[in-house]
């Protein structure tokens, strides 16, 4: 039995493998020779969680694997829940660029309520499922701040007052959404395993 993650994102490989790496299989990414034909999946779903699966879905199933798909987005209340599922694509660029251009059509939206959200998808070899999700509430800020990371975790402030990007990476960890949603899976994923000892 093995572990694939169904991403070419090499940030999502790393922190994936963090969160599954107690589990008693070797994890694989795309890059295996197994994969590498595999193209990166259209997200034609409306929710994170129809995205996850759609991946984990897309990746052939040896009989021997449990496949992993993820997808996360910021849903921004006083815009509909924009962006969303298209939070990486709704405008050319780079996460930079399109969170400036979120500040420059909020500048007079006194509404800042928002949330990240990571959903987690496991496919096993009997075609079961599970999907998962973890959800990090705040607002988005007035300004860019913070030089620890870039993009929408400038933007991205917390209840205590901090964006994601002002804060120590250690310290953000105890609320980070997609740490969240993997000891979900991890769970869930070991309860699958017990329930199926012997095919585990």
């Amino acid at each position: 039995m093995k572990i694939v993650l169904a991403t070419w994102n090499k940030s999502k490989q790393k922190w994936l493998k963090e969160g599954l790496r107690s589990l008693p299989f070797p994890i694989l990414t795309l890059e295996h020779d197994q994969y590498k034909h595999i193209s990166d999946v259209e997200e034609t779903g409306d929710t994170c969680e129809a995205n996850a699966l759609l991946k984990a879905r897309t990746i052939p199933n040896d009989g021997q694997s449990i496949i992993i798909g993820e997808d996360s987005g910021l849903f921004i209340q006083a815009l509909g829940h924009f962006p969303g599922v298209k939070t990486a694509r709704w405008m050319d660029g780079t996460d930079d660029d399109r969170a400036a251009k979120i500040l420059e059509d909020m500048a007079d939206i006194s509404e800042r309520d928002a949330y990240f959200q990571s959903a987690l998808a496991a496919v096993f070899p009997d075609g079961d499922s599970i999907v998962v999700e973890a959800k990090l509430p705040g607002k988005i800020a007035r300004n860019s701040r913070g030089d620890q990371d870039t993009g929408y975790s400038q933007i991205f402030e917390l209840a205590h007052g901090q964006t994601i990007a002002e804060m120590e990476p250690k310290a953000f960890e105890r609320n980070d959404h997609r740490r969240m949603a993997i000891a979900k899976l991890k769970t869930s994923i070991e309860e699958k395993m017990h329930e199926h000892t012997n095919e585990y």
